[in-house]
């Protein structure tokens, strides 16, 4: 017992200096060994150690004799009385990352491991590429190749001679071109001899030598130009030397010299032209339209295009632009006005661009309406009526615009109304008592007033226009209903001249011209009435009548029942008394049958274009007080043609005026 005591006081005191403590630091909870025990016995869960052994942490007591001894945990190795961790590399959650730890091996330490790259996420990273991956990284550029005719990269004309070009010989004396810093000097067989010195006396003028440092070789200077050296030379002229040049042609010298005219000098002279400072009686219709058009289409019919040398060769600056062509209920107005206000601007430019354009005026057609009979509008002609005056000023409204103020203003002199006559009828009887009762007159005067004083949308006044009418005065021959009609006609047009003031000027249609009865002279120097009794010579004297007394007469008409129409005596002025300032002219009648040889109407147009020639001079039907040059005289014709010119001659022989 002793020896055992004594002995475990031993190996305690042995264990105390390995490590044995009062303090249990065991990581296993054993029990103690009993007093007795010489070994351990058990398992390695039921190892014996003396009662005082204590352990360090991390340790496994080991089963000894009477002894306090013990091993390490896996990962741990002795170290004196301790367990020290073995020193096996980085630790994953010890907060560092390091060794081969990685965001994949340990997340604790490294953190989470970013998203790998994948090609269309818009994001050009990782091993990406323009190669690998052109949708995120965008295109690769094409690599410079040779022959893609392309001198770009590293290629040059030693690498790729396809795409660069030959390379430049380098300058060489004697290569037959002169180049680099090869001179005339430096290389006499590739740049060519040096030039010698210029020298006075070696027959070539060159250097700084002239006519006068080296006259052997430049030649003798020219004299110069001196007045009166009997040379026109140099800037000499008929103005600044007439001693050299002669004297001017007067014609060119911006003066109308008191010997020139304008025939002989139209340069010069443009003032002594007849119309040049505007021609007020003088003036010709340009029948641009047609008066028919195509049924199905219902579009717009006009002559072929007339010239600016044409327009010159009236002679005259007075035009009225007639687009002609009635409007039906069926058609489309706006683009059949559009289409007329087109080629009205048309002339209106072609004439202001002409010859003394400045002192030219023009009128213009408003577009006229088919007259329905009272049937086809129920009796309600005031609707129709009200309907054409509306659509009417709208086409105005849109000529002006088209034109521009400064035309308007200025050059534009009228409107023309190309109705004929007063239209009235059984349901539309001529009222002579109150005349604005009267449709169709009221529609004149509507639109006389409109174009007298109508405004923009801004309120601002358009410059005043005058009206131009030009009514036919009634044929006396049985085609044309009975004399009680006649006499009605001939009063309505008489009203609306002598009583209103919605015409400026009228120029009335004998209808001589177009007449079916016409007079022919015999070679003998009779006349001949053909068919029967000409009643347009009564009409041709009643104009001349209204011209000299500017009020409105009636012609001659047989068989006029004056119980019937009361004021038909011929020569009477309808209504009594002329009340208004409207002026009375007389139109002028002309066509192509007048110089068409073919034609089977040949001789009876020259025989009646003739006649109202030798009226309207006063050659025959002679009428006191009658002077055609105080008077509006205006020219219709029908057509242009082959005829043209000589209808054009006609006119100026009646005007006696030159083309410009």
């Amino acid at each position: 017992m002793f020896r055992k005591t004594a002995f475990s006081l031993f190996f305690c005191a042995a264990i105390i200096s390995l490590g044995c403590s009062n303090e249990s630091n065991s990581a296993q909870d054993n029990p103690p060994c009993e007093e007795g025990d010489s070994q351990c016995e058990g398992t390695s869960q039921q190892n014996c150690v003396p009662e005082e052994c204590t352990f360090p942490a991390h340790s496994v007591a080991k089963c000894v004799d009477d002894a306090c001894d013990f091993d390490c945990e896996e990962g741990y190795e002795k170290d004196g009385n301790s367990c020290a961790a073995v020193n096996s590399g980085p630790i994953c959650g010890d907060h560092k990352c390091e060794g081969d730890e990685t965001c994949t091996s340990c997340e604790q330490d490294c953190g989470k491991c970013e998203a790998e790259p994948s090609c269309g996420d818009q994001q050009c990273n990782g091993e990406e590429t323009c190669e690998t991956c052109e949708q995120d990284c965008g295109k690769c550029e094409a690599k410079p190749s040779c022959g893609d005719q392309e001198c770009n990269g590293e290629e040059t004309c030693e690498t790729c001679e396809q795409d660069c070009g030959k390379c430049a010989a380098e300058p060489s004396c004697g290569d037959q071109e002169c180049n680099g810093d090869e001179t005339c000097e430096t290389c006499e067989q590739d740049c060519g001899k040096c030039a010698a010195e210029p020298t006075c006396g070696d027959q070539q003028c060159n250097g700084d030598e002239t006519c006068e440092t080296c006259e052997q070789d430049c030649g003798k200077c020219e004299i110069k130009p001196s007045c009166g050296d009997k040379q026109c030379n140099g800037d000499e002229t008929c103005e600044t030397c007439e001693q050299d040049c002669g004297k001017c042609d007067p014609c060119g010298n911006h003066t109308c010299d008191a010997d020139e005219t304008y025939a002989s000098c139209k340069a010069d002279c443009m003032s002594k032209h007849p119309c040049a400072n505007g021609c007020p009686t003088k003036m010709a219709f340009l029948y641009v339209g047609v008066n028919s058009k195509d049924d199905t289409t219902h579009k717009y019919k006009y002559y072929n295009d007339l010239t600016v040398e044409e327009i010159d060769a009236f002679g005259l600056t007075d035009f009225v632009i007639t687009t002609a062509y009635s409007y039906r209920t069926d058609d489309d107005t706006d683009k059949l006005s559009k289409e007329r206000i087109q080629v009205s601007k048309k002339y209106v430019d072609m004439i202001l661009n002409s010859t003394n354009g400045e002192n030219k005026h023009v009128w213009i057609t408003v577009p006229a309406w088919k007259i329905p009979s009272c049937k086809d509008v129920s009796n309600n002609m005031k609707t129709f009526y009200d309907k054409v005056t509306t659509d009417t000023k709208k086409y105005i409204d849109d000529l002006r615009a088209a034109l521009g103020e400064d035309i308007w203003n200025n050059h534009v002199k009228g409107i023309y109304i190309p109705y004929e006559s007063v239209v009235f009828s059984d349901c539309m009887k001529f009222d002579t008592s109150n005349l604005y009762s009267n449709n169709h007159l009221k529609m004149f005067k509507d639109i006389s007033d409109y174009v007298r004083t109508a405004k923009t949308a801004d309120g601002k006044t358009w410059k005043a226009k005058s009206m131009l009418w030009s009514p036919y005065m009634v044929k006396n021959d049985n085609y044309w209903y009975g004399a009680e009609y006649k006499c009605r006609f001939n009063t309505a047009m008489g009203y609306a001249i002598n009583k209103t003031d919605i015409f400026d000027l009228v120029v009335i249609q004998p209808g001589h011209y177009f007449s079916v009865i016409y007079q022919e002279k015999l070679s003998s120097g009779e006349t001949k009435v053909i068919q029967k009794k000409d009643g347009q010579t009564a009409n041709m004297h009643a104009i001349k009548q209204s011209i000299v007394g500017q009020a409105f007469v009636y012609p001659e008409i047989d068989g006029c029942d004056k119980t019937k129409c009361a004021a038909c005596s011929a020569g009477k002025v309808v209504g009594d008394t002329k009340t208004s300032k409207t002026k009375i002219g007389v139109q002028m009648e002309i066509d192509w049958e007048f110089t068409d040889t073919k034609s089977t109407n040949y001789k009876k147009k020259q025989d009646l274009y003739q006649q109202t020639v030798d009226c309207f001079n006063n050659k025959t039907d002679v009428i006191s007080g009658y002077d055609k040059n105080k008077y509006t005289f205006s020219y219709y014709w029908g057509a242009k043609g082959s005829t043209f010119s000589q209808l054009q001659a006609k006119v100026r022989e009646f005007y006696g005026v030159e083309p410009f």
